[in-house]
Formats: C-alpha cells, structure tokens, sequence
C-alpha cells in the first residue's frame, strides 16, 4: 500500500511564502512606515509628521490645541512699534519744506508692510519786529506727505502747529530703513530761537 504524500512542511513553506510577500507588499507601500492610517469612517489619523510642500486646501474647520504653533507668521503676524523724536532750537526755512525733527525705522526680519500713524508737532517762535505770517507743518513717512496744518504767527510769539498722518508702506524687506519725519517752514524769515520744538511721533504696525 504506497503512503499518502506528506502536506505538512509543504504547507508551512506555503505559508512562510505568503508572509513574505505580505511584508514585500507592506513594506513597498509608501505608507508603510508614515505612521498614517485609518481609524474610523471618514477618518485619517498621522501620528508622525506631516509634510506639505505643495497647496494644501482644508476645507472643514481646522482646530488646533493653544500654544502648539511656533511659526512666527503664524504665532506672531503683527508686530507693534512706537517712536518719538525732539528737537530743538533750529532755525526755520523760509518759503519751503524741511526737516525738523525725524526718526528712522528700522524692519523686524519676516515682516514686508508697516501701517504707520504719525504726529507731527511744530513750534516756532516769530522773531520778526513786525511781520504777522504763517508757519506750516505737516508729517512725512517714506517719502509721503500727509495734510499740512497752517497757523497764523504774529511778531515775537511762538505758535504750534499739529499735523497727524497714516499710510501703508509696503515692498519692505527686514533689516531695511525708512524715514519718518515732521517737515515745515515759516512764511517769513524767522532765526533761529531756542523756543523752536518739532516733535515726531508715532505708532508702527509691522505686517508680514
């Protein structure tokens, strides 16, 4: 009587076999070792990184625990300066726009627009004997003038003059300057007098 052929090893082979081309297949997915998978119905979860190079577009709402984003454009988008520069005794220009008093700013790394809120305040003294006229101011960022503030001087008093401006800067890249500055002249020909103050000043948004 001839034996029955053996099925055991034969069986085992078989299904050694098959679990390697399981483990091939596994390990040839691109997922295999992202520690991506699905855990629910309409649910992925990723327990490592996740990497985005390209558009991402996130339709639903996307909720994230507090303290977790360290991105500074993200964590801290808006960055808030304040400025504010004296000076005294100056001798007025005549007939034109000049600088009295002004500051230079300077972009934080990261940031490319700045809404900036200036005040510029003006104080000159008349020194002529006899001519009643008007002394004129107004602030100037980045090379734009705002509105100018007219006020009559008459001989021999000091007269003030407040002129606020705000404007966007934008195209600024860190690390570079701008100026901000309060401009004016006298309709007369004033000297120099210790009592002349110009004041600038001002609030700064840095934008990203």
């Amino acid at each position: 009587m001839s034996r029955l052929p053996e099925t055991g090893p034969s069986l085992r082979r078989h299904i050694r076999y098959m679990e390697r081309q399981a483990n091939r297949a596994a390990n040839a997915s691109p997922f295999s070792r992202s520690g991506t998978g699905v855990t629910g119905e309409n649910e992925l979860t990723v327990d490592g990184a996740l990497i985005v190079t390209g558009h991402m577009e996130v339709g639903g709402t996307l909720s994230l625990p507090a303290g977790i984003i360290d991105n500074d454009a993200l964590a801290n988008p808006v960055e808030v300066d304040d400025f504010n520069h004296t000076e005294t005794g100056f001798d007025p220009i005549t007939g034109t726009g000049a600088t009295v008093s002004a500051v230079t700013l300077t972009v934080p790394e990261g940031f490319t627009q700045a809404v900036v809120t200036a005040v510029a305040y003006v104080a000159i003294r008349n020194t002529t004997p006899s001519t009643s006229t008007q002394i004129h101011a107004w602030a100037m960022v980045a090379g734009f003038g705002g509105p100018t503030d007219d006020e009559r001087s008459d001989p021999g008093v000091r007269s003030t003059t407040l002129a606020v401006f705000s404007t966007r800067v934008d195209g600024l890249t860190g690390g570079g300057t701008f100026t901000v500055a309060a401009q004016a002249y006298a309709g007369a020909d004033f000297a120099a007098d210790a009592n002349n103050v110009a004041t600038i000043s001002g609030t700064v948004l840095w934008l990203r």
